[in-house]
């Protein structure tokens, strides 16, 4: 369909989304989880959907989980989703 977005960077919104700086107060030694989901609500094809999730700390960023890809497709009313967990090791500054 001519005109009508393919993927993400197609759309207004930006590729990168993140939650916000201080979303809330999670301890040392407990487990941050998070469910993550990527829907398609539009009528048409997807291509390309990626979901990369990393928890940045004071001092590395953490890989917690990579699904999809350039091939990966979502067609109308389906979701690409995870649950991502990470303990928390080490007191941010």
């Amino acid at each position: 369909m001519s005109g009508h977005p393919k993927t993400l960077r197609d759309f207004a919104l930006t590729e990168v989304l993140s939650l916000p700086a201080s979303f809330g107060a999670i301890s040392l030694g407990e487990v941050f989880s998070s469910a993550m989901c990527v829907n398609n609500e539009s009528n048409i094809d997807i291509m390309g959907v990626q979901l990369k999730i990393e928890m940045q700390t004071a001092t590395t960023k953490i890989p917690l989980a990579e699904l999809g890809g350039p091939q990966q497709q979502l067609s109308p009313n389906e979701a690409l989703e995870t649950v991502a967990s990470h303990e928390i090791k080490e007191v941010s500054a």
